[in-house]
């Protein structure tokens, strides 16, 4: 049996094999976590964190939060996305622009109403859909959050800021035609990660996180195992012959450190291969939108649909249901004449 390693007392690496290490302690009954870089440093941080914390001292970062601005709050999440690799390429872009919008502002000033103030400024400069600044309200959040792990602020302010109702219904997936016109203008790699997408309806950070390990080929019923999941559990996604397909593709290409897909931005070079094969008004999470609408008109029900999407509710897959009429009808026919009163003779 091969030896495990200790896992040793206030200090932890939060992505396995990032070599990017954090120190845990806590003052006066608070937990507080810090990023520190190598294991070495994590421990003399430590080390020193936990003697300050015997004189009753908080975290320096805490002593000085009034002279703290957003920007370097900003720049520390950016950090972290780093040894985040299943999180989007939009995140990074949404820090960036948050960045922009807070600028050197003094974070124990920032209030709810002025985070509402400048999302809605914002939105309607840029014409946001309500989605879209969520999912920047989102990101301001997590912010937040890890600077409040790390004893840089004293709150979260954009947890009391409301999510906006979204819109649901409209629902933008691939044609065959469009299909054959991506196909077209891509690599076979670059076309093999969607055909991988459209085969499995897996989410563009799902994907990026996924690791050879956790493929598994070898069976009469070959899936993939998704940790790095929006539920935080475990999916398991069947692989059909087309995904198989794409997965030697992959294979071929030899990228690194175990993961699947090549290391790099997806955006760029798929908004650019959309825009070269005249495709309108499609994101590559449309992809997933495509794989579940084709499931749909192909009789998959509800249930199965939010197993292999990892719904859930069946509220977010009821909404495809209008994509499968002869399902539903066939579903009704047969009360054709059910409880109908006879004739009387």
């Amino acid at each position: 049996m091969p030896k495990t390693e200790k896992k040793e007392k206030g200090i932890y690496e939060r992505v396995e094999g990032s070599g990017v290490w954090y120190a845990r302690y806590r003052v006066k009954g608070k937990l507080y976590r810090e990023i520190a870089g190598t294991k070495t440093k994590a421990k003399q941080l430590y080390k020193l964190r936990t003697g300050d914390a015997l004189q009753g001292k908080l975290p320096p970062a805490l002593r000085n939060t009034k002279a703290l601005g957003f920007a370097a709050l900003a720049e520390d999440a950016q950090e972290f996305l780093k040894t985040q690799p299943h999180r989007s390429d939009g995140d990074k872009e949404r820090i960036d622009l948050l960045s922009d919008l807070f600028g050197d502002t003094r974070t124990d000033s920032i209030k709810p109403s002025d985070i509402e103030k400048k999302l809605r400024e914002v939105s309607v400069e840029r014409k946001w859909k309500p989605a879209t600044t969520n999912r920047h309200k989102a990101v301001l959040s997590l912010i937040f959050r890890l600077a409040l792990n790390n004893g840089k602020v004293a709150m979260n302010p954009a947890r009391l800021v409301r999510r906006l109702p979204e819109d649901n219904h409209v629902i933008r997936f691939l044609t065959p035609d469009e299909e054959q016109r991506l196909k077209a203008v891509l690599t076979p790699e670059r076309w093999a990660i969607v055909q991988l997408a459209l085969m499995t309806g897996c989410r563009a950070g799902e994907l990026w996180a996924l690791k050879w390990s956790e493929v598994n080929r070898k069976t009469e019923s070959p899936q993939i195992a998704l940790v790095k999941t929006k539920n935080k559990s475990i999916r398991y996604v069947p692989l059909n012959t087309d995904a198989l397909a794409a997965l030697l593709v992959l294979e071929k290409a030899k990228n690194t450190a175990g993961y699947v897909l090549r290391r790099e931005p997806y955006r760029f070079w798929f908004e650019s291969a959309i825009t070269k094969a005249k495709i309108l008004n499609f994101r590559f999470h449309d992809i997933r939108h495509t794989f579940a609408s084709r499931c749909t008109m192909n009789g998959v029900g509800p249930v199965a649909l939010a197993a292999l999407l990892g719904h859930k509710s069946l509220a977010m897959v009821l909404r495809y249901s209008h994509l499968a009429p002869k399902h539903l009808a066939d579903a009704v026919s047969g009360l054709s004449g059910f409880g109908s009163i006879p004739q009387s003779i």
